[in-house]
């Protein structure tokens, strides 16, 4: 048994639409007018080159090693009480 799938083109058409609208539209408002999936459209716009402005792309922000006061006071922000001391923290 063969499993056949159907690739829908895309039109120029389609890809005039998502030239014209990118910057005003989501990927997923446009995947519903053109009868696509959010990734589908997402994927035609980046293989047009077509980068909404304002995300910058960060590589891996640096690690900060988190105070005694910092771990703490995350804990109660939770609810949860730290049952650790500050000495037993650091060693």
């Amino acid at each position: 048994m063969q499993i056949i799938q159907r690739v829908k083109i895309w039109t120029e058409e389609e890809d005039n639409y998502i030239i014209n609208n990118y910057l005003n539209m989501t990927d997923e408002e446009m995947g519903i007018i053109l009868n696509r999936s959010t990734s589908a459209v997402k994927n035609e716009r980046l293989k047009l080159n077509l980068k909404r402005p304002g995300k910058k792309q960060t590589k891996h922000k640096r690690y900060e090693p988190l105070s005694f006061d910092k771990i703490k006071q995350m804990f109660e922000d939770r609810g949860y009480i730290l049952l650790s001391s500050e000495d037993e923290y650091k060693t």
